[in-house]
């Protein structure tokens, strides 16, 4: 799910599937692998904000929130939303 927002764009990520165990989230990944530590890196470069929601047997919600003058340039919102093509998400 994809939220254009006036104040920040919202990107969410979720699936059903096996989750991550809680030692892999406590310690933010596993050694050798980058991919939760970059995303990680990659938010908090952007001034943003990575939630990981994972339980094991339930699935895993990955949330990242940036705010809008990072996420769609220094353009005001209205240039932005007459340009999209579709309506933005609420939620």
């Amino acid at each position: 799910r994809v939220v254009f927002g006036p104040r920040r764009l919202t990107v969410s990520v979720v699936d059903d599937g096996r989750g991550m165990a809680p030692d892999i989230l406590r310690d933010g990944g596993r050694r050798g692998h980058f991919g939760l530590a970059g995303m990680r890196e990659r938010a908090r470069t952007l001034s943003g904000r990575l939630v990981i929601d994972s339980r094991q047997g339930r699935g895993t919600r990955i949330i990242v929130t940036i705010p809008a003058r990072t996420a769609y340039g220094p353009r005001p919102w209205s240039w932005w939303r007459e340009r999209l093509s579709w309506r933005p998400w609420h939620g």
